[in-house]
């Protein structure tokens, strides 16, 4: 029942496909639109492939560098290393100006104000540092920005996790749009409860690894557009009724003025024909 259900389905639109495409009207200049859009996808997708390709060559050299140089146990004098936590604190907290970092033989001891949503991930960015042996806090935490004035202004500093950002790096992207068509392509396999769940779970990550926007964001953007289309349907659907009764109002106007301007000959002559 199923494959028959299946079957009738793609019967439908395949004709539907067919017949859009071989209008005798409108069919060249469709299929000559349908080209040009699978050209231009063609290339996007090519362009898109090799920048992935390439962060992730990228991403696997750094790794390969970062291993080499945690394995190989170099020394690293104390103003080299306070300049390297100095940069990662940069990317991890909001005031990094606030904070004082001591350096003593490897050893890192951070001082100053800092918020309590920001010290877990400053001390694991410190912790990864090259050369740094161990971390010491010393900080003063505060819940809120307005309990001190170092930690006025500022910005919120993004997670560098690919997957929690909103913009997601090529190589994330690629492999998330892979794992969300073969989740597609194996819920539409299973054509069951269980299949369809994982058929729209993966049809949303891949849309998400496609538009590179996060989905509520498409959403609140698809709902702006069908509202706007809706609203000139409408303009649409009320103009012809303006002009109509305005029309109606000008023809009213005319037979007024033709009925005022009819001459006392007109009437006799009228009466005769009648008589």
């Amino acid at each position: 029942m199923k494959r028959e259900i299946g079957l009738f389905l793609g019967g439908l639109g395949l004709g539907g496909g067919l017949t859009y495409l071989l209008d005798p009207d409108q069919g060249r200049r469709r299929r000559a639109k349908i080209r040009d859009q699978a050209i231009h996808v063609g290339h996007v997708a090519s362009d898109g492939l090799d920048t992935a390709t390439q962060d992730l060559r990228n991403r696997a050299r750094g790794m390969v560098a970062e291993t080499k140089g945690r394995l190989k146990r170099e020394h690293v004098g104390d103003e080299v290393l306070i300049e390297r936590v100095r940069s990662a604190m940069g990317r991890a907290v909001s005031h990094p100006r606030a904070i004082d970092v001591e350096c003593r033989n490897g050893h890192i001891i951070l001082r100053g104000p800092v918020l309590a949503n920001e010290v877990d991930h400053l001390i694991s960015t410190v912790s990864h540092v090259r050369g740094v042996r161990s971390v010491g806090n010393h900080m003063d935490i505060f819940q809120d920005a307005g309990d001190h004035p170092s930690l006025q202004g500022g910005s919120t500093r993004p997670m560098r996790y690919g997957m929690l950002r909103s913009n997601w790096p090529p190589a994330t992207r690629l492999l998330m749009g892979a794992i969300g068509g073969a989740m597609t392509a194996y819920g539409l396999k299973r054509m069951d409860t269980a299949g369809a769940a994982m058929g729209l779970t993966g049809a949303g990550i891949l849309a998400r690894a496609a538009a590179n926007r996060p989905l509520a964001e498409m959403g609140r953007s698809g709902g702006e557009q069908i509202r706007q289309m809706s609203q000139g349907v409408r303009s649409r659907q009320e103009a012809p009724s303006h002009e109509t009764s305005g029309f109606t109002e000008i023809q009213g106007e005319w037979e007024e003025d033709d009925r005022s301007h009819t001459s006392p000959m007109g009437d006799v002559l009228y009466d005769r024909i009648a008589a």
